[in-house]
């Protein structure tokens, strides 16, 4: 935090440099008179304090003698007036003291002084980029125009370009499945080629770190609450880290020592604490000092559901080696170039492409002054994403842990503190991610040379799998290596699936087919003209489509049986990973047929594009849908999906059922009502999945026109429209003949 007499003028402060700097963070400019109103009163509860401990010396000094004189008669009512005075104190200490707490934990609030080279900005769209560097041999421009030849419509890898997840299934170094059903959503297995992948990351980095002057540290997993309270920002408390209680305390038990501890987000949580409460006296001697940290983090990432749920990229535990530096204050810039040339230099030695960028003052956290990221590139998605973050906090951690730099002085006035800063090297989960992208190649993915030594000599990891888990036939590929023939394709559910041209329904089994990897042919029916031209659909009534004619003659009708089936052709995680989870979802799914559905089957509006000419049947259908959107709003209360920790096929059936409810019955008053089911409902469509065949979501005004009494009624109701062109659902047009 910053010092109290950073925004005190009379002691040499400036408040309008906090300010600024405030302003520049996009944070409360108000908490600094907010602070300094306190602190005023803080002043005069103080001087009140002092005040009667003067008058409670003074009158000591008349007592005295009296009582060597045994004349207690005489100094009896000096001694009460000692007593009320005492009790005064005692009044305006416990005054000054919930004060100097309550200006602490504001003054805890205000974030670091922005530096000047920071870009003053609020949005990360004007993050400035530094430099931008790769191998020689390959740019950027060209690996862009290779995917936009090899990447097809449908958006899935091929030989030789494919997301880091399907390389990592293919070389079956990951067990995802198993580890959301052991560890909950995010977990996940490492095995074979990525635990060795995993575990040369580490070593090499520690010893890239080592060369460079940096002492190896195994830091501990979890830190006590006061402690972490002094180096983690409040707010990472509930959205970044788990807690750990060994007993519950009950309302108005005291909570003993080191009851409450906290699991590390990050080795710099408890290296910035390894010398706390310690002085460098001789500075020239003892500095700086320089820690290469390796540990497991655990984050609950809170707040990025959707984001990165490819594979093991965003996860809830991995594997980080972490650079720390303590420095004098002079010296702490230079440092920060050092540590991030450092980064720099370990991504180059493993030829991954990368650029730095400097991050805008608006999204710094607290702690930092200035920071890079240093964001490598991924060519499947043909994006760069964030490696490294290397930032310096001045003396903003080092002051509330008390690390003290500089020659003791008898009553000296000035606090010095180190300087801490602190660059990750390496994520080793992420890394991998971006490894296996761009070192794949149509039959495995090639060691980076500077990994080899960490495995064993490995060069090659060859594929054994497909992208649906089935193990490939090994085939010879050259005197004494073992290769994989590709002969395998993406597999595709054969079969046609027949639906009513721009059908909603059709868009949830297309989403869990894209969640299986499988592909399925679509045809649309004309209703006017097609439904009598196919003998096999005419015996089904309308309300029985979509329909799947399946390659070996079987038929499956209705959207939610066909939606299972599909679910059903891999591993069955959408179907849930034990049997009260299956139980559970098929709940769901009646309850979205039975319930969801209203027995008007006003989920015939979105299909032929009209509504009933009776308001009070779409009232009706309005209050029977609310009932059930009450039901799920409870559900949701402290869940992020229906069922589990992962999408469901529940969470598919239900959410594709909100899209054609939208236009008709849940309008933007109601999206105010259902904070939870708006949550979740967004989590929902957010997903790759989802978006690849519903399109981006976007909310627009759109007009109903209901006929009443020969007159025209407009409702404004706000609906979303589809803005993919090739997705099924293209638009939801309401408006009555």
């Amino acid at each position: 935090m910053l010092d109290i007499n950073d925004l005190r003028v009379e002691k040499g402060g400036n408040p309008d440099k906090v300010r600024d700097s405030q302003r520049k963070r996009g944070a409360s400019v108000e908490l600094v008179d907010e602070i300094l109103a306190l602190d005023a009163l803080w002043i005069v509860a103080r001087f009140e304090a002092d005040e009667k401990n003067k008058q409670i010396n003074a009158i000591n000094k008349q007592i005295q003698p009296l009582m060597k004189a045994k004349q207690k008669e005489q100094a009896a009512p000096l001694l009460a007036f000692k007593a009320n005075l005492e009790k005064e104190k005692k009044e305006f200490d416990a005054k000054a003291d919930d004060l100097d707490a309550e200006r602490t934990k504001k003054l805890m609030l205000l974030g670091n002084y922005v530096h000047e080279s920071v870009p003053d900005s609020l949005t990360e769209d004007d993050n400035v980029i530094i430099k931008t560097w790769f191998p020689e041999g390959r740019t950027e421009d060209e690996e862009r125009e290779k995917k936009k030849k090899l990447i097809k419509a449908d958006g899935k890898g091929v030989p030789g370009l494919s997301s880091h997840h399907e390389i990592m299934q293919r070389i079956d170094g990951s067990d995802m499945d198993r580890g959301a059903k052991i560890a909950g959503h995010r977990g996940y297995f490492l095995m074979g080629p990525g635990v060795e992948l995993n575990l040369a990351l580490v070593q090499y980095g520690l010893d890239f770190l080592a060369k460079r002057g940096f002492t190896k540290l195994w830091t501990p997993f979890f830190m006590k609450k006061e402690l972490m309270a002094k180096t983690a920002q409040l707010e990472e408390f509930d959205e970044a880290l788990y807690k750990i209680v060994q007993k519950e305390i009950v309302p108005g038990e005291q909570e003993p020592d080191g009851n409450s501890m906290y699991m590390i987000a990050t080795s710099e949580q408890p290296i910035s604490a390894f010398h706390s409460g310690e002085w460098f006296a001789e500075p020239e001697k003892e500095l700086p000092k320089r820690y290469a940290g390796q540990s497991t983090c655990f984050r609950k990432e809170a707040g990025s559901a959707g984001r990165d749920n490819w594979g093991i990229f965003r996860v809830h535990q991995f594997e980080k080696v972490e650079q720390f530096s303590i420095t004098t204050p002079d010296k702490s810039w230079e440092e920060h170039e050092f540590m991030l040339k450092n980064a720099e230099d370990f991504y180059s030695s493993l030829g991954i492409p990368y650029r730095v960028v400097a991050i805008v003052s608006g999204a710094l956290n607290n702690a930092a002054a200035k920071k890079y990221d240093l964001e490598a590139w991924f060519p499947f998605q043909t994006e760069y994403k964030e490696l490294v973050s290397c930032s310096n906090c001045l003396d903003y951690q080092s002051r509330r842990l008390d690390i003290r730099v500089g020659a003791k002085k008898l009553n000296d006035q000035v606090k010095n503190y180190v300087h801490c800063l602190n660059c990750t090297l390496v994520a080793t989960e992420r890394a991998m991610c971006c490894v296996l992208e761009n070192y794949q190649t149509d039959e495995g993915v090639i060691v980076p040379e500077v990994l080899r030594p960490y495995m064993g000599g490995k060069e090659f990891i060859p594929f054994v799998k497909d992208l649906v888990g089935k193990k490939l036939a090994m085939t010879l590929t050259g005197p004494g290596k073992v290769g994989v023939g590709l002969a395998t394709l993406t597999p595709k559910l054969f079969g046609t699936l027949y639906s009513y041209s721009d059908n909603p329904r059709i868009v949830k089994i297309l989403i869990a087919a894209a969640y299986n990897n499988l592909k399925l042919d679509v045809q649309n029916l004309n209703v006017k003209k097609d439904i009598k031209t196919l003998d096999f659909l005419s015996k089904f009534p309308l309300g029985k489509l979509p329909v799947f004619e399946g390659r070996n003659g079987f038929t499956l009708f209705e959207s939610n049986a066909i939606t299972q089936y599909v679910a059903d052709q891999s591993s069955g995680r959408l179907l849930g990973t034990s049997t009260k989870e299956k139980a559970l979802i098929n709940q769901f799914i009646n309850f979205n047929e039975n319930e969801f559905i209203p027995a008007e089957a006003v989920w015939l509006f979105p299909l032929f594009g009209w509504i009933p000419e009776n308001p009070a049947f779409t009232k009706k259908a309005k209050l029977d849908v609310k009932k059930a959107l009450n039901l799920l709003e409870a559900h949701l209360l402290t869940r992020t999906y229906l069922v589990g920790e992962t999408i469901t096929l529940a969470d598919i059936t239900v959410s594709i059922s909100l899209v054609q409810f939208y236009t008709h019955v849940f309008d933007k008053v109601w999206r105010n009502e259902f904070k939870n089911v708006t949550r979740w409902f967004v989590t929902c469509v957010n997903q790759k999945e989802f978006v690849a065949f519903l399109g981006e979501v976007k909310l627009c005004e759109v007009e109903l026109t209901i006929k009443k009494e020969n007159k025209k009624v407009v409702e404004k109701l706000t609906t979303p429209t589809v803005t993919n062109k090739t997705a099924s659902l293209q638009k939801i047009k309401t408006k009555t003949n």
